[in-house]
């Protein structure tokens, strides 16, 4: 256990009846300010050292293992580049199929249109005709 400081003032005055001010002060200077198990040695330096290699090592593989992630990541972008523009490759032709749908679809009405026109020229001048037969007919029909 470290002296309290009233302890080691105490030793001091004991010390400086016993041998004087300045052989004292000297002894004193020799202690340490705390216990002895508290001073770090340079054996703890270098185990302390020691362990900051080690963790820096550690770090170091870290940052290997943070390199091979970016690069699957980089690997990753590409990839997705490669899709993307496939994508757009799938998109264009899409955009054209459409095109060719919406040209179809005007084509088909456009048919229809012609042919239901053609229907109806039919049916109205077969109409007349045969409104004009029958009226014919029932001319005829009355005069005789």
């Amino acid at each position: 256990m470290s002296p309290t400081e009233h302890e080691r003032h105490e030793l001091f005055l004991a010390l400086e009846r016993a041998l004087g001010t300045e052989p004292a002060r000297a002894l004193m200077e020799q202690l340490p300010p705390r216990r002895w198990d508290d001073l770090a040695t340079r054996e703890d330096l270098r185990a302390i050292d020691r362990e900051f290699v080690r963790i820096g090592q550690r770090f170091d593989a870290v940052d290997q293992r943070f390199e091979k992630i970016d690069q699957r990541f980089e690997h990753l972008d590409q990839r997705f580049d490669r899709i993307e523009g496939r994508m757009d490759v799938v998109e264009q032709h899409l955009v054209r199929i459409d095109e060719r749908f919406v040209s179809l679809e005007n084509r088909l009405l456009a048919e229809f249109r012609h042919e239901i026109i053609t229907q109806n020229r039919l049916l109205f001048f077969s109409m007349v005709g045969a409104i004009f037969t029958a009226a014919s007919l029932a001319f005829a029909a009355v005069r005789f």
